[in-house]
């Protein structure tokens, strides 16, 4: 019986050792689970921000161009007005010996500063343009608004063939005085 009750122990030595290797396996394989479970979670959190990052990387590229585009648009649109100097010139006398003088003070309306840019290079050319113009004047040519919209229109029409490929938008008479003597 000794034999038996010791050949009993092992076995159940033995079985206590297999129900050890098999909780041993168990907790092995809950563990590999586990570390498994936490590589996918950490692989998907990865693939989410990169995913993410490279979603926002474009973004602001894009968010980038739109603000460039929004800022050209606003620099060719922009309104900008040139002031020329106060010019004084001698009129054409019709018939009598009066002098006749007009005064006059011009702001012209570009848009963009590229427009601005090439007006400003060509001012004294501008101011050459007028001149030479308002001498060839009578003072019956100045006279009523028809002929102020006359001379604006003539006058846009020459400055803008100067300064081609850039354009004025308007002239803007800001005192006009004409003085006979």
């Amino acid at each position: 019986m000794f034999d038996r009750e010791k050949s009993n122990n092992e076995l159940k030595t033995f079985d206590v050792e297999v129900n050890t290797n098999s909780e041993n396996s168990n907790e092995n394989e809950s563990k590999g689970n586990v570390i498994k479970k936490n590589k996918i979670t950490v692989l998907l959190t990865v693939l989410a921000c990169v995913f993410i990052g490279g979603f926002l990387f474009h973004k602001s590229f894009q968010l980038q161009e739109i603000e460039e585009q929004t800022q050209l648009h606003d620099d060719t649109h922009k309104v900008i007005f040139v002031p020329l100097d106060e010019m004084t010139i001698n009129l054409k006398n019709g018939a009598g010996n009066n002098i006749t003088w007009l005064r006059i003070k011009v702001v012209l309306e570009v848009k963009g500063k590229n427009n601005y840019n090439v007006v400003s290079q060509l001012t004294p050319k501008i101011v050459d343009i007028f001149q030479t113009y308002l001498k060839e004047l009578r003072q019956s040519d100045l006279e009523g608004s028809f002929g102020i919209y006359k001379i604006k229109n003539e006058m846009m029409m020459r400055i803008n063939t100067v300064i081609y490929p850039a354009a004025i938008n308007e002239i803007l008479f800001q005192e006009i005085i004409v003085q006979t003597i």
